[in-house]
């Protein structure tokens, strides 16, 4: 779903695929972000999202739930789940009832 993403700008892909829809997004990042082994994306990814995309849409656990304890590093709690492969999130959509 992501095709691209610079500087806060994601080119989104609409639910026809031909025309692109662009949205604007921030969320506060710890001042050490991103961390020194991030790598910028040179492919393609896909997101689960509503049709057509939102901005929730692209929120991480911790914009989520602001306040919650994460058992895990900032850097996760600030991520997103995505995928590098189609077919690995179509069959996650065919899993999840609420995604069909």
């Amino acid at each position: 779903m992501v095709n691209e993403a610079k500087k806060g700008n994601f080119k989104l892909l609409k639910s026809d695929k031909k025309t692109p829809l662009f949205m604007n997004w921030y969320e506060e990042l710890p001042p050490d972000f991103p961390p020194e082994e991030a790598i910028s994306p040179k492919a393609t990814y896909f997101r689960l999202g509503s049709i057509p995309p939102d901005y929730c849409d692209f929120w991480s656990h911790r914009k989520r739930f602001p306040f919650k304890k994460f058992k895990v590093d900032e850097y996760i709690a600030h991520s997103l789940s995505i995928f590098d492969n189609q077919e690995a999130a179509e069959l996650l959509k065919r899993l999840l009832p609420a995604m069909r």
